[in-house]
């Protein structure tokens, strides 16, 4: 079981990084063409600004579930490390239960958000602003399946050092 949990692990941040790596080249593909027609061609694009903005916040969400997955979370290091290596573990899953619950409250919350702004349109694409709004649903989710991957992970590590 801890094998395939690995492969998903794995898997799930794989895919993560390909999202991630492919809507930052296609921001950076569309600044590139923005910068030309903008100063060669005296003829800018209206909506590349708010194209980079989607993706940005897309890359956001999707960057926490990555770093959820390979166990990349902020942490304040020099008062963890002092403490004895049970309470280490024992802060280690109060906070990832903690967030976990969060995470499982906002779910339903983010999403029902996401749907309300779909009657709106974004300024100059023309999209629904829900495209914009489920990127937060989309990370929550992530990022809920990668920590309870990384909780068996780092349970069934410690167990075995």
């Amino acid at each position: 079981m801890i094998k395939t949990i690995e492969k998903l692990n794995k898997g799930f941040c794989l895919a993560e990084k390909y999202a991630m790596v492919a809507i930052f080249v296609a921001v950076c593909a569309v600044m590139t063409i923005q910068i030309i027609l903008r100063y060669i061609f005296n003829n800018p694009l209206v909506w590349s600004e708010e194209f980079s903005r989607f993706g940005y916040v897309w890359i956001t969400w999707i960057g926490c579930a990555f770093c959820t997955g390979i166990d990349n979370h902020v942490r304040i290091p020099i008062v963890y490390d002092r403490f004895p290596k049970k309470l280490q573990k024992a802060c280690y899953y109060i906070t990832s239960i903690f967030i976990l619950f969060v995470i499982i409250y906002l779910i339903p919350v983010s999403f029902e958000f996401a749907m309300r702004e779909h009657r709106f349109k974004s300024g100059t694409m023309g999209v629904p602003m829900s495209v914009l709004f489920i990127s937060l649903t989309v990370g929550l989710v992530l990022t809920a399946i990668q920590l309870v991957f990384e909780m068996i992970l780092h349970y069934r590590n410690k167990e075995a050092a």
